[in-house]
């Protein structure tokens, strides 16, 4: 093979190499530009569904987030339209990319607080004052949402959503209940920190209120719901000082009982070293006290 042969293969050899590279080059590309594709697919349906979770869809509302709507001072007529902005602006921004997904509950609540109407927010807080004090709860603790079973004598369905206003107590812990639309009175839960096996505090996630957990010796776990780490705080405080409290009498009564079967004990013994009391006797004495 002569000179110019050889040359020329190699620089066609060198040629497909370069196309080679080339094309592979552009495959990672590709590659690369489809997995960042697929990676912001799937972070904005993860988005979508916290927004979901959390304000609900156009077919079945959130009624957390609608109560949240109200609370801002916004009309019943409005709710809807304030709905679809809220919805519109948080969609917007996560198509965007502006906002993290750990963001997002955070950012609906800020956006929301863009139609909140101060003056009827205050006008509303007048009002469930004026209610409190009618019902008498105006010095409770805190307040909650508790859901419990009940029948309605009208229509006999379950109504499970009740007002709860609470009372810590250095024993128990009180919760004075009212039905929730026409505030009538449901009577008290009473609940002993005796029966108390467990408190804990479930905070906020996505698509759920804070609330209190209850763990109580033979029932479901009683849940307040809307309680604040604060409140979680208050009676988890006064149940932990009941129980010792409780464990210090405890320890009291074990002292004094061993005070007195040591006494009676050394009792016994000083008869039975004056020959007032048998072998026999005296055995059966300090049997009966040590079993004690």
């Amino acid at each position: 093979m002569d000179v110019k042969t050889m040359e020329f293969l190699n620089k066609a050899l060198n040629k497909a190499k370069e196309l080679d590279e080339k094309q592979r080059e552009y495959f990672e590309k590709e590659k690369e530009k489809n997995e960042i594709k697929k990676q912001e697919k799937e972070r904005i349906k993860d988005g979508e569904d916290i927004i979901k979770r959390i304000m609900g869809s156009n077919m079945m509302r959130n009624v957390q987030f609608n109560n949240q709507i109200i609370n801002q001072g916004v009309s019943t007529f409005k709710i809807n339209s304030v709905w679809g902005k809220v919805n519109k602006q948080i969609k917007k921004e996560l198509h965007e990319g502006t906002v993290e997904l750990r963001d997002i509950p955070e950012r609906i609540n800020q956006i929301l607080a863009q139609y909140a109407n101060p003056e009827k927010i205050e006008k509303k807080n007048k009002k469930i004052q004026r209610e409190l004090v009618k019902a008498g709860v105006e010095d409770r603790d805190f307040s909650c949402v508790l859901y419990e079973e009940r029948r309605s004598g009208f229509n006999n369905k379950k109504e499970n959503l009740v007002k709860g206003f609470c009372y810590v107590n250095e024993d128990k812990l009180v919760i004075k209940k009212l039905s929730f639309f026409k505030s009538r009175d449901l009577g008290d839960k009473v609940i002993p920190y005796g029966n108390i096996n467990a408190i804990d505090y479930d905070k906020q996630v996505v698509g759920r209120t804070s609330g209190i957990v209850i763990s109580v010796s033979g029932f479901k776990p009683i849940v307040l719901q809307g309680a604040t780490d604060e409140n979680f705080q208050l009676l988890n405080d006064a149940w932990l000082n009941f129980n010792k409290k409780s464990n210090e009498s405890v320890q009291k009564i074990v002292e004094t009982n061993t005070l007195t079967n040591a006494d009676e004990l050394l009792k016994y013994a000083e008869l039975y070293e004056k020959g007032l009391l048998t072998d026999e006797e005296f055995a059966a004495m300090k049997k009966k006290i040590i079993e004690k």
